[in-house]
């Protein structure tokens, strides 16, 4: 840059630009969580977590994550997980508690807005659940889940034609939702 586009440039973000600047960067900072500002021992909770909702226990998983959760308490996934596993034990209510605070932590994580909106549209709360099966599709336009699970939604509202395009499309990208 030449020194009369630098000045340009500061008196540019001079001001109102200023904040701008510095709100991005707090955000950035403090909003997401790193890999490096999760403890080993958080990951190794939701591991044995997991691994505990695998084998179907349920209760002892989610002690797991609750363990996971204090240790890191801007992490996204032990939320994601609580929420997954509280729907397994079809306690809608606390799963769509954790599900929107996993959200808040990270509210681009595909797999939490899918997994939200098929909880939703279980208790009834299908228009509700549009939107987030349709942000799944967005970030994830390479997985059928959203698309299937969005299909799934639309048949349960009698949108027959909106459900059977969402389901050619899921076939599209993973030919397993044929």
């Amino acid at each position: 840059m030449k020194p009369g586009e630098v000045r340009a440039l500061l008196r540019f973000l001079n001001g109102f630009s200023l904040w701008v600047l510095l709100l991005a960067l707090w955000t950035v900072v403090h909003a997401q969580t790193t890999k490096a500002d999760v403890p080993e021992e958080a990951r190794e909770y939701v591991t044995r977590g997991t691994q505990l909702h695998d084998e179907a226990k349920y209760e002892e998983a989610l002690k797991e994550y609750e363990q996971a959760a204090e240790l890191a308490p801007n992490w996204h996934l032990p939320y994601y997980e609580m929420g997954y596993t509280y729907w397994a034990l079809k306690e809608y209510e606390p799963a769509i508690r954790t599900l929107q605070r996993a959200l808040e932590l990270k509210p681009d994580y595909w797999l939490t807005h899918v997994t939200l909106g098929s909880v939703l549209d279980d208790v009834g709360r299908r228009e509700e659940a549009l939107p987030h099966l349709e942000r799944a599709i967005e970030l994830a336009p390479d997985k059928g889940k959203p698309l299937y699970n969005y299909a799934v939604t639309l048949t349960r509202l009698n949108r027959l034609d909106e459900a059977i395009s969402a389901l050619q499309k899921a076939e599209q990208v993973e030919p397993e939702y044929a």
